[in-house]
């Protein structure tokens, strides 16, 4: 009775290195259990929908795909974490002599199977995202095979070697499909880079262009300038250590990695003095707005009005597009007229969003954290809360504030923050989900941690009386 205990504690104790396989890190592959790869929840922008290849039903289909993507995922994980207690509780069982090597085996092979099913849904999930090219595609294609070709060798195994063997070699499966995803996910992140860089010269002629005639009207711009001049130098700074680690990579220098994370944290730093200039230079121009949570916004026009915030809002409107943001989930919404409601989805985080065509009616929108767009014509409006709201187009508005009304004309409808914010936010929220976090030297040298504790595990699994005092 004691050899047998003391085999079975031996296959226990190889078996333990099945819970290695799947590190926090690699599970999470470091996106977290929502999303996958660089799957993350499709931002809905306002001044997406100005672009026409953007359309509010591409938008609920990129939804619909991500919703399908998650609760797949954590739908396969839950089987796994189920399969992963059951195994555990075996492996009290076995050490209290209350489960013999058979069943312990077979407690094992099914915790091994249900660890590769999450693997193998994991990279398919990367895949049916759809950004990555076909080639890549190709890749995640064979480890996935090389995977589902695992399960027969699990089923197979007879004995603490077989299974130890079967173990090591989906390890490596596993080590090398993430070290493939990582050097491809850092092409990924290279290319959003260059091609951010490249779009930087336009944005600051632009708002070089902007100050030059806020000058010529008279206004002091010393500050602006000197905003704008920080902003060009760090772009220029991270264009330069970008073509550093360009060279660097092509040349296998080890530190290529290292110049990539500096560009992209330069790049996120002149995002973020991007931003305060565009947010400082609102206060010069016309239709623009900011809620301090008493005043009062009256507006009347044709055009496109946004308005952000905390916020009660009242129009009317004909022939208009309306998309509406619910950050907060808790926004009531009350429309009285002829539309076409193209979606009602719930974004992941537990906000929604919503997209109207054609509205011609009355609407009440109310909201603790809400973006909201009108855009059409014959729009009357009013709104009153806390945040801001801009205006372009042919129109006039009234600000109403300590019982003085003030009255304005709406922004021609001309380059101005819809352009520069799309893209300070989109670019900067792009590097700073897909780039910062992500990025190390692993992703470029295709090294990971996952060798070192490989190789202990197969020390452990050497014989049994590793395996016993690795219980």
């Amino acid at each position: 009775m004691k050899n047998k205990t003391m085999k079975g504690f031996a296959l226990i104790g190889a078996i333990l290195m099945i819970f290695s396989l799947l590190p926090a890190t690699a599970l999470a592959a470091n996106h977290g259990d929502n999303g996958v790869g660089v799957m993350d929840t499709d931002r809905i922008r306002l001044q997406e929908h100005k672009d026409e290849n953007i359309t509010p039903e591409l938008i609920q289909e990129m939804e619909m795909k991500n919703n399908r993507a998650r609760s797949k995922v954590q739908l396969s994980k839950a089987g796994y974490e189920e399969l992963r207690g059951n195994f555990q509780n075996a492996k009290a069982l076995q050490a209290k002599g209350q489960l013999n090597t058979t069943e312990a085996l077979d407690a094992a092979k099914e915790y091994l199977t249900g660890t590769i099913e999450y693997m193998v849904t994991r990279l398919e999930t990367i895949k049916e995202d759809g950004s990555y090219s076909e080639d890549v595609n190709a890749t995640i294609d064979t480890y996935i095979n090389r995977l589902e070709a695992q399960k027969d060798d699990v089923a197979a195994a007879d004995t603490r070697k077989d299974l130890s063997e079967t173990t090591r070699d989906i390890r490596k499966i596993w080590s090398d499909a993430q070290k493939d995803l990582n050097k491809m996910r850092a092409q990924k992140i290279n290319s959003g880079l260059v091609n951010y860089l490249e779009k930087t010269d336009g944005v600051s002629e632009r708002l070089q262009n902007e100050i030059n005639s806020l000058t010529e009207e008279g206004e002091d711009t010393e500050e602006l300038q000197e905003m704008l001049d920080d902003y060009n130098a760090l772009i220029e700074e991270a264009k330069q250590t970008h073509e550093s680690a360009r060279e660097a990579y092509q040349n296998g220098d080890e530190d290529a990695g290292e110049q990539l994370r500096k560009s992209i944290s330069m790049t996120n730093e002149a995002n973020i003095k991007l931003r305060a200039l565009i947010q400082e230079m609102k206060g010069f121009r016309h239709g623009y707005v900011t809620l301090a949570g008493e005043g009062l916004i009256d507006a009347e026009g044709n055009g496109t009005i946004v308005l952000s915030g905390e916020l009660e809002v009242e129009f009317t409107a004909t022939n208009a597009m309306i998309v509406i943001k619910d950050l907060a989930g808790d926004a009531e919404i009350d429309l009285k007229g002829d539309y076409e409601q193209v979606n009602e989805d719930r974004i992941g985080d537990g906000s929604y969003a919503l997209v109207y065509h054609n509205f011609t009616g009355e609407a009440k929108i109310e909201g603790s954290r809400l973006t909201v767009m009108v855009r059409g014509e014959d729009i009357t409006i009013k709104a009153e809360g806390t945040g801001s709201t801009s205006l372009s187009g042919e129109g006039f508005y009234k600000i109403e504030k300590d019982d003085e009304s003030t009255e304005l004309e709406w922004a021609a409808p001309k380059m101005s923050e819809e352009d520069d914010e799309d893209s300070a936010d989109e670019e900067e929220d792009e590097f700073e989900d897909n780039g910062t976090e992500e990025m190390d030297d692993d992703d470029l040298n295709g090294d990971t941690d996952e060798e070192d504790s490989d190789d202990n595990d197969e020390e452990d699994s050497s014989d049994d009386n590793n395996s016993t005092g690795a219980v």
